[in-house]
């Protein structure tokens, strides 16, 4: 599950594989709901369409849940305004996981001008296997039963409902769930009812919303939690927000009253098996006494070991049922070479085992980690597991799914995920984790030379250390240089039309100091203007950081890459030139970046200094006019034009990127 929910989030991509028989042994079938559900009704006359709704119209969506019968119950009433809308409601699909849980479908009906026709039996239906994350190394195995409504026409309302009955057994113990009170269009009317025993403590939490349950019991032994609401907020979303950021209004439910409840839960899950040393592999065993003969460190053995696990064993995900959560064994994951994030974090810890070194998983969550601290405990606040190895008094984390890492142990770089929960037999708990940083700059060294008054050298260096570097590593095994180097040379074709590759691109890879270098160099043609000839060139920093075309009215946080800092220097040698001498230099500051441009221009040559750095993965909806009038002075000082005879600036619309 940990894999499955961060590959599902990066890559929603369909993979249909094709139509199941016999209703999915079993897991499929039609009845009437259960006698504890209650009816809800809607609005049949004409209600106007508000601007959200364009194409549907959401009647209502009400859920109702049994814990005590691990039964939750959904309706919709769904009404179409357009053609597309049509396309939308005429497909009824319902998603479950089948290793553990089975739909009921109670009916399907479809209201026409008041008049009511049952489509259940009349309608087309499939059970699919859809396999979301496949292309990306997630198979979970889930099901979608589907039907294909006849003759629906604009303006009817297809009104379904269906339960799915049963529920993880790993997590059977304590209630949790979030009710979103906000989606894409407003909703006439939402409802949720939550059925327990009077004896279950819940927390309950609300995010930016103030509605409250009403709460009554039924009878001795059930309690019924309801939250209604009518129009519903419409969401917004603005293109790069911080992917933690969420302003919408919901409310969280957990039985679980501190993180240290949710890691007793879920440490039992990451033991190494009690037989593992009496039966684990010859190929592992081999493995250990190659890397002990190497290194006489325990930090450089624990990096060998986490070389091989991210290098060597693939990422690939069986998330079916207890699998999404408890890890594979390590002996397993080491025959069949593959496994998720949290089956590679326990073959590490299995192999540093072997070597006594001290290990323990963590859980975190790739993108919202530092609003973790601020919900509610719950499992399902995390979506990745890594690794904290235990060297003397030190702490060293890592994420064995993070292939082609460089450096060492020590310098070994770890993402931002912020909060993690340690996941120690003895003591689990929520512990705060290092932010990424980075000590050394992107170095970027450009060089302009003017052969003659129709054509330009151009040649570039680029420096990435640290993280950078993995990340361009990583790039160029999936791509390789060829297709790189195609790639750069068209996009100065774009823009110079007639460029061409002087030398090829070339990569210089030291992984052990965790340094890459590309170099490429170019024939650039100058373009005709009035009576001379010119050639724009661009500050890669500013054209690819710096955005001018932000909103300023926008009402979300703006997005940073972080962390970053890049130094460029341009270099020109333009024998004709005849203009005087030149020294500038200026510093640019907000709350989020510090931008620094510097010229230097003496006789035939000139020099172009850019250096920035962002503070923060962010700018605050507060700042965001100050940031945008300062990315429109930067860019406006920032780029050149060469012409032959004289250098002068001028305003840069190209885009080339690093």
């Amino acid at each position: 599950m940990l894999g499955r929910v961060l590959a599902l989030i990066c890559f929603p991509i369909l993979c249909f594989a094709g139509a199941l028989t016999d209703d999915a042994n079993g897991k499929f079938s039609t009845g009437s709901a259960a006698s504890w559900v209650q009816p809800c009704s809607f609005s049949r006359e004409p209600i106007p369409a508000k601007p959200s709704q364009e194409h549907v119209q959401y009647l209502l969506i009400d859920k109702q849940k049994n814990w005590e019968e691990k039964t939750s119950y959904h309706h919709f009433a769904i009404k179409a305004l357009t053609q597309s809308g049509v396309d939308q409601i005429s497909k009824v699909s319902i998603d479950f996981e089948p290793s553990f849980r089975k739909v009921v479908l109670h009916g399907i009906r479809v209201i026409r001008n008041g008049v009511e026709s049952d489509r259940l039996q009349s309608s087309q239906h499939h059970i699919l296997q859809q396999e979301t994350g496949l292309d990306f190394g997630i198979y979970n195995g889930d099901l979608t039963v589907v039907y294909l409504l006849d003759d629906v026409r604009m303006g009817d309302i297809v009104e379904y409902s269906y339960s799915l009955i049963g529920h993880n057994p790993l997590f059977t113990s304590h209630y949790t769930d979030k009710i979103y009170l906000q989606y894409a269009s407003e909703v006439e009317k939402f409802s949720y009812r939550l059925l327990s025993r009077p004896d279950h403590a819940f927390v309950i939490q609300p995010h930016h919303t103030s509605l409250e349950p009403k709460i009554r019991d039924l009878s001795p032994t059930l309690r019924e939690w309801r939250w209604e609401m009518t129009e519903t907020p419409t969401s917004t979303y603005e293109i790069d927000q911080p992917i933690w950021y969420s302003s919408s209004p919901r409310i969280e439910i957990s039985q679980y009253r501190s993180w240290e409840e949710v890691g007793g839960k879920l440490a039992p899950l990451f033991v190494i098996p009690a037989d593992f040393s009496t039966s684990c592999p010859e190929g592992m065993r081999i493995l250990v006494r190659s890397w002990e003969a190497q290194a006489t460190r325990p930090e450089d053995r624990a990096l060998l070991a986490l070389r091989f696990v991210q290098d060597e064993i693939r990422y690939l995900g069986l998330e079916e049922g207890i699998s999404g959560f408890q890890p594979a064994d390590p002996r397993v994951v080491f025959e069949r070479r593959y496994g998720d994030c949290k089956d590679k974090a326990c073959l590490l810890q299995a192999f540093l085992h072997m070597m006594h070194i001290s290990s323990t998983p963590l859980l975190v969550n790739a993108y919202r980690g530092v609003l973790i601290p601020k919900e509610i405990p719950s499992p399902f606040a995390f979506n990745h597991a890594v690794l904290r190895i235990e060297i003397g008094n030190k702490f060293y984390y890592v994420d064995a799914t993070m292939q082609l890492q460089g450096g060492s142990l020590e310098t070994n770089c770890f993402p931002s995920y912020h909060n993690g929960l340690l996941l120690a037999r003895s003591s689990p708990k929520l512990i705060p984790l290092p932010s990424e940083f980075i000590d050394q700059p992107i170095e970027i060294e450009t060089s302009f030379l003017v052969t003659s008054k129709d054509s330009v050298t151009y040649t570039k260096s680029s420096i990435f250390q640290g993280s950078n570097a993995d990340l361009i590593r990583r790039f160029v095994e999936i791509y390789g240089q060829k297709m790189m180097n195609e790639e750069h040379l068209n996009q100065l074709q774009e823009v110079y039309g007639g460029a061409k590759t002087v030398a090829p691109l070339k990569v210089l890879d030291d992984r052990k100091q965790n340094i890459v270098q590309i170099t490429e160099s170019y024939s650039l043609p100058t373009r005709a203007k009035g009576k001379g000839k010119t050639l724009k060139f661009f500050s890669s920093t500013v054209e690819k950081f710096l955005d001018s075309q932000i909103n300023p009215e926008r009402e979300s946080p703006y997005a940073l890459v972080y962390p970053l800092w890049v130094k460029e220097h341009v270099h020109v040698d333009n024998p004709f030139n005849t203009d005087d001498d030149v020294y500038d230099e200026k510093t640019y500051e907000h709350g989020s970046i510090v931008f620094t441009h510097a010229v230097k221009i003496e006789g035939r040559s000139a020099d172009y200094y850019f250096e920035l750095k962002h503070l923060q993965d962010h700018v605050p909806h507060d700042t965001l006019r100050d940031y945008w009038e300062l990315c429109q002075e930067i860019e406006e000082n920032s780029s050149q034009e060469l012409t032959i005879a004289s250098l002068k600036r001028f305003f840069a619309k190209r885009r080339l990127g690093l």
